[in-house]
């Protein structure tokens, strides 16, 4: 496994156990995250 790939799979463990312990799906925190991250930029 490239370094890059490792990193990736890290991130997205990371994702999942976040959005589990909300009891949301990752998708649905992505989502979230996302919308407040452009939300700061206008």
């Amino acid at each position: 496994m490239t370094e890059s790939k490792s990193k990736n799979t890290e991130l997205a463990n990371t994702l999942t156990e976040i959005a589990k312990k909300r009891e949301i799906s990752s998708e649905t925190l992505i989502n979230a995250w996302l919308k407040e991250k452009i939300q700061e930029q206008i």
